[in-house]
């Protein structure tokens, strides 16, 4: 056993018992043996060798190229003293001359255990004897990576943090003129997810931190598929790896490319190969790379998962990672993040932030190798979070040339995510298959480019994304929705972006999935629900996919059930400004909805609608739609609609009185079922509000409240045909009440409501009120027509109305009222009738003479007079008492 006793460094190479007080090298055989000289680039995947050297080369041993900085490891054997070509595990990162070179045999087989706090500062070693313990780090030391040099460390066998693996932080990062790689996964007899990393339970630190560059931006300006501008570049080099976001909807156009040239002042990029597909402005491009990064050895072959996982430990602030490269991808359904992250209490991980997760292992020109597909697992994952940070994982990228999903989270624990990146996933949201339970996942302001469905089940705890763009996908999701996918919100997502989409709501909705609701989401047009062959066969009534304020349109609502679609219907509002629309798609699914009425103990509620059901739904064996009123123990009360097609929806009354002594809720279920077996087999449910699909539902002589239930309204005295023939119009565009005719203020204060109940303006504004039913006030500006009068008092938009009125006037009689403090005349006019009224708008107290006399025909009648004042409250009102003029 190799084991680090003091703090000395070194590069001393290890025996296969090493005990000495330096950090173990790598030992090679004294024989070596030699290339041909035929000369080999970056990328080659065999050497060839002469028969020089007694020493064999084995397969899953590394050796090493005079000259290199790093080592290559043999996937054959060519037995010693034997010329022949040997396999490379991987390809050629440095280049060999043409010429015979020499090269020197690996012999690693040295279990390494830190047992004293040192700093790891080689170029290039192997540690590990190819066990669970091949590497380990004990209790309360640390291994610290060195911040002065490039460094790589392949760990052959598991990596056992009992202490820290650290020396890299967000505040004191790996400088960019150097490199640091892990590399893990290494063994003589490689296999899928053999070996990674086990953090104990005294663990303290994993601390991991490069230089920062721009992770995300745009193409700025085209030139050729090979070169273009990008918005920002700051820490661009060549050799760095880019993700390319689709061309066009889906994941098939997403590209991956290696940087040849980089201007990171004015943003040029040249690259060492074109993309095959035309480059547009606007286009996300993704740099993965950075100058520490964590990897597999042979993941071209052998695919494997990174995990960080803490276990309950006292440990606070003890994950750190910042900046950082991770390459993998999942290799069980157990172990099913290409990446986990996992905290056993919310004090553990102190940082997450700008990691960039991804499954490219190489790049040469257009050829692109990705980590090896693993047997036997479908769907694998970029990232499982269980983190429980105190803040969130911030400014993640996750890429993925071959098609994972994006990001989820272990069983019984949380994923808080702020700003991430994902690019390329066939789900950017939820595992597919049986990965976890009980997990919630929290994605605020994502950019998601290209994906072939948004999010996909089991998502059994919740999903929850705000803000952000989706673009680029083919579907919100399909019919792989799980048994227990629920709890399923988008809020403020901008998902109709320059990519563009497929068919985002082509579903084929199996299982008891529910509550999936996007609200306030952009969406394109092309975002509906197809009937096609889509099979709901769920077992659950209540499975429902929601938009709420579809495309940020508070009148657009829509939402997909077992048995149909249901609808806003916003033309059919004869009773309020929309109406419900169920189509039955599915004869044997009763389309229902259901929502519920608080009530007071003993309070009684009246529901007040109407019915209708299309000349389709009515085609075929159709169920009569109904209205129902259930719970707190009554017997439900029922209204039944009609089974034919009628132009007038059919009206219904119910009532029902809570029995309890305590408050509670009723249960309104609508339901309607049709043999139509196609789509238009519509049934409408009018005049209850329940919003957003009913938000107005105003009724003549009811209160217009936001409730569901009709409350009798007591300042209306007139019939609703009363009402309408009054000589009264409303101007609602101009906001202007016309009176042609002598009416009162109440009056006018019924005119109006009754206005407000036409199908036409049920969206208008409430604008008039009356506080005693005598009297009205209203935003709109009142126009006296000719002949038209108004007794009693108002205020309209321009102040405060008042009435001078004098009855019992005989009729054509002249009357002249003046103003005694100015002497301005405010009436002198014939009167065809008996009531004389003049509207005045006033502050204050004018005082007034009235004087009337018929003296333009017979019977003539003597001058009569009065004088007084015109309150601004009370206004004026007088009798007149003409005498006939003998």
């Amino acid at each position: 056993m190799a084991t680090i006793n003091t703090a000395t460094s070194g590069l001393a190479s290890a025996t296969s018992t090493w005990t000495g007080g330096v950090v173990p090298g790598t030992t090679f055989a004294a024989i070596q043996r030699k290339t041909n000289a035929a000369g080999y680039a970056v990328g080659a995947t065999a050497i060839t060798f002469d028969n020089v050297g007694a020493q064999p080369i084995t397969a899953g041993k590394w050796f090493k190229v005079n000259g290199h900085t790093n080592y290559h490891k043999a996937a054959s054997t060519l037995a010693a003293s034997t010329a022949g070509t040997v396999t490379l595990a991987e390809p050629l990162t440095e280049a060999i001359a043409a010429a015979a070179t020499a090269v020197s045999v690996d012999l690693v087989d040295d279990k390494v255990t830190v047992n004293h706090g040192i700093t790891y500062d080689l170029p290039f070693a192997v540690w590990g004897d190819d066990t669970s313990t091949g590497v380990t780090i004990a209790s309360a030391k640390k291994l610290s990576v060195a911040t002065t040099l490039s460094t790589k460390l392949v760990c052959r066998g598991q990596l056992v943090i009992n202490g820290g693996y650290t020396g890299l932080t967000e505040a004191a990062p790996l400088s960019a003129s150097y490199t640091h790689d892990l590399v893990l996964n290494d063994s003589a007899s490689m296999a899928s997810g053999k070996y990674g990393i086990t953090i104990g339970s005294a663990a303290t630190d994993f601390r991991l931190a490069g230089a920062q560059k721009t992770k995300v931006t745009e193409i700025s300006a085209t030139n050729t598929s090979s070169n273009f501008f990008v918005t920002t570049a700051s820490g661009w080099t060549p050799g760095n790896v880019l993700f390319f976001g689709p061309t066009t909807h889906g994941i098939s156009t997403v590209e991956v490319r290696a940087i040849s040239a980089v201007n990171t002042g004015t943003g040029e990029v040249t690259l060492s190969a074109g993309v095959t597909n035309t480059n547009f402005v606007g286009r996300t491009v993704c740099n993965v790379s950075s100058n520490v990064r964590m990897s597999l050895q042979q993941a071209a072959i052998f695919a494997g998962s990174i995990s960080v996982t803490f276990a309950a430990t006292t440990a606070t602030d003890a994950i750190e990672l910042c900046d950082v490269e991770i390459v993998g991808r999942a290799h069980t359904a157990n172990s099913p993040g290409a990446f986990a992250l996992a905290s056993a209490t919310p004090l553990q991980t102190k940082t997450f932030k700008r990691v960039a997760i991804h499954d490219v292992v190489s790049v040469s020109g257009s050829t692109v190798t990705t980590v090896a597909t693993p047997v036997a697992v479908g769907s694998t994952l970029c990232l499982v979070l269980s983190n429980r940070l105190p803040n969130y994982a911030t400014d993640i990228l996750l890429c993925t040339k071959s098609g994972q999903c994006g990001v989820s989270a272990a069983s019984n624990a949380s994923d808080h995510m702020l700003r991430p990146v994902i690019v390329g996933a066939s789900a950017p949201f939820g595992p597919a298959g049986n990965i976890a339970s009980n997990h919630l996942i929290d994605i605020v302001e994502p950019k998601v480019v290209g994906a072939t469905q948004v999010f996909k089940g089991l998502i059994s705890g919740g999903l929850s994304v705000f803000g952000g763009s989706i673009d680029g996908y083919t579907q919100i999701q399909d019919g792989n929705v799980g048994t227990t996918s629920r709890n399923t919100t988008f809020t403020g997502v901008d998902m109709d972006g320059l990519v563009g989409v497929g068919s985002p709501t082509s579903l084929a909705l199996v299982g008891a999935a529910t509550g999936i609701t996007l609200t306030n989401c952009d969406i394109p047009a092309s975002a509906g629900f197809a009937r096609g062959s889509q099979a709901f066969n769920t077992a659950s009534e209540f499975w429902r996919f929601e938009f709420v304020n579809k495309d940020n349109d508070a009148t657009a609502q829509q939402a997909m059930t077992i048995a149909g679609p249901l609808d806003r219907d916003n033309t059919a509002n004869a009773y309020g400004t929309s109406s419900m629309r169920v189509d039955c798609w599915y004869p044997a699914n009763a389309h229902k909805h259901s929502f519920t009425i608080p009530v007071a103990a003993g309070q009684t509620i009246n529901l007040r609608g109407a019915m209708q059901v299309s000349e389709n739904y009515a085609s075929v064996t159709p169920t009569a739609p109904t209205v129902t009123i259930s719970g707190l123990g009554i017997t439900p009360v029922v209204a039944t609609g009609p089974t034919s097609y009628s132009a007038t929806p059919t009206a219904y009354s119910i009532s029902a009185t809570n029995p309890q002594g305590y408050p509670g809720e009723f249960t309104v279920t609508y339901s309607a079922q049709s043999g139509y077996n196609n789509s238009t087999a519509y049934a409408w449910f009018y005049g209850v509000i329940d919003a957003p699909w009913v938000v107005s539902a105003r009724l003549f002589g009811y209160l217009y409240d936001s409730n569901a239930y009709k409350t009798p309204d007591p300042s209306i005295t007139l019939s609703a045909a009363a009402a309408a023939a009054l000589p009264v119009s409303v101007d609602h565009g101009a906001e202007e009440i016309t009176v042609s005719a002598n009416v009162t203020a109440r009056e006018v204060y019924e005119a109006c409501m009754y206005d407000l109940t036409l199908s036409t303006n049920q969206g208008a504004d409430v604008h008039i009120s009356s506080p005693d039913g005598a009297s009205f006030a209203t935003s709109y500006e009142v126009i006296l027509g000719s002949g038209g009068s108004i007794s009693g008092r108002y205020s309209d938009v321009n102040g405060a109305v008042v009435s001078a009125a004098i009855s019992n006037i005989v009729p054509g009689s002249q009357i002249l009222i003046v103003r005694t403090d100015t002497a301005a005349v405010m009436a002198n006019t014939a009167v065809a009738g008996s009531l004389y009224s003049l509207n005045v708008q006033t502050a204050s107290a004018i005082p007034i003479s009235v004087r009337v006399r018929k003296a333009s025909s017979a019977p003539y009648y003597q001058e009569w007079s009065t004088t007084g004042l015109i309150d601004p409250v009370g206004g004026f009102s007088a009798t007149a008492n003409q005498q006939p003029d003998q």
